[in-house]
């Protein structure tokens, strides 16, 4: 049996191009796919997971993509949108989509702030980017007192002596804002 050897004939270039398709047409149909929100997140608390939690939906952007290319082997990403220092925290921050579609469960943030925006990407199972989805805006608000938090404390101190550094002590929610509306308690 003789494969491809000498000149190109015919039959050899669309037995190539058949390889070739084969190994492409299913990158350039993921690539037809978008992501919509179905559910946005709510505001949150500081720690507290969101009360109620976003879920996307992949929808086909051409006729190209079929129900069943959106299985399993497609991921969405989340992360907090336009701010390198603030993280978005949950069990799984990737999840694997599901007959089109896909819904987190525990998604939260510690740090109160206010017009935060969550993004979604989109990513086959190379790990490409195939999509993304920028999030409505939310507010994350100072949650209720949880747990007393050390701030400052003193260092290398002698005995007998006034401590250069004094405590200093705060009232904190589950995501360490300090609770500043509590005036009253007890340390012991």
């Amino acid at each position: 049996m003789q494969f491809c050897t000498g000149s190109f004939s015919g039959g050899c270039q669309i037995l190539l191009s058949l390889l070739f398709f084969s190994c492409i047409i299913p990158y350039v149909n993921a690539w037809h796919a978008d992501l919509s929100l179905v559910t946005g997140n709510s505001n949150g608390f500081g720690g507290e997971p969101f009360e109620v939690q976003p879920v996307l939906k992949v929808v086909q952007r051409s006729e190209y993509l079929t129900d069943s290319d959106l299985c399993d082997e497609y991921t969405i990403t989340v992360e907090v949108y336009g701010r390198s220092n603030v993280k978005v925290r949950g069990s799984n921050l990737t999840l694997p989509v599901i007959n089109g579609s896909l819904a987190f469960y525990d998604l939260f943030i510690n740090e109160a702030g206010f017009q935060y925006q969550l993004l979604y990407i989109l990513k086959n199972q190379h790990n490409q980017k195939i999509a993304f989805l920028i999030g409505e805006r939310f507010d994350v608000y100072t949650g209720d007192a949880f747990q007393l938090g050390i701030l400052e404390q003193p260092r290398n101190e002698y005995g007998g002596r006034v401590f250069r550094q004094q405590p200093l002590l705060a009232i904190q929610d589950r995501g360490y804002n300090i609770v500043r509306d509590v005036n009253e308690g007890r340390v012991r």
